[in-house]
Formats: structure tokens, C-alpha cells, sequence
């Protein structure tokens, strides 16, 4: 994180990227969630991405390195 006056900024270092998608069904996604846990933990932030990206099957969804910026005001 880098803070500036009253602003904590947080970008992922390195790439982010989930399993190819499966089942022959294709997907919007509109928003993200970071938590504490990869099952059963505690969402700390959602946030809406800048474009809604669809996903067919066999596309895998990657976020890369500091595109994931979060800030807290």
C-alpha cells in the first residue's frame, strides 16, 4: 500500500488469474470480492469492475499485475 494525505491505495503485485471455466455456460462478471480466506473467510471489499467481462467456457478470467486497485478514502 502507498499512502497520499488521506488515501491508502492497494494493487496486486502480480497477476490474478481463476480456472478455465467448464460446463459449456457462459458468465458475465460485473464485480469482485477480496477476503481474508479462500473458502470460508470474511469479505473485506467488493467492488464493481470497470467493464463487465464475459466468459465462455474454456476463457479464463485474469486480472493483471495492478490492475486490482483498491483505495480507501
Amino acid at each position: 500500500p502507498s499512502a497520499s494525505t488521506d488515501t491508502q491505495t492497494a494493487k496486486n503485485s502480480a497477476n490474478i488469474e481463476f480456472p478455465a471455466s467448464s460446463g459449456g455456460a457462459t458468465y458475465t462478471v460485473t464485480h469482485v470480492f477480496v477476503a481474508d480466506a479462500s473458502s470460508s473467510g470474511n469479505i473485506l471489499f467488493v467492488g464493481a469492475l470497470d467493464a463487465n467481462k464475459t466468459i465462455a467456457s474454456g476463457d479464463i478470467f485474469r486480472i493483471n499485475t495492478n490492475n486490482l486497485v483498491i483505495q480507501l478514502n
